[in-house]
């Protein structure tokens, strides 16, 4: 059995949901069905989002995107 972690709207940080600890990016973002294995790469030895945005950020939203990749 195969188990998917849905990147935004299941419980997988803290027991919280990413739409819920990231409220400003979450309306903006292009992927919000897609597991976690599809919103990131392995790069050498690093984890790499790949988050996709429907429209430009502003610098509040680029803050909490920040906080976010911390």
């Amino acid at each position: 059995m195969i188990f998917f972690v849905v990147f935004w709207k299941d419980k997988w940080v803290d027991e919280c949901k990413l739409m819920q600890l990231f409220p400003k990016l979450y309306p903006i973002s292009s992927n919000h069905g897609r597991s976690v294995c599809k919103d990131g790469m392995w790069t050498s030895t690093c984890w790499q989002w790949c988050l996709v945005w429907r429209r430009n950020r502003y610098q509040w939203v680029i803050d909490q995107e920040r906080e976010f990749i911390m």
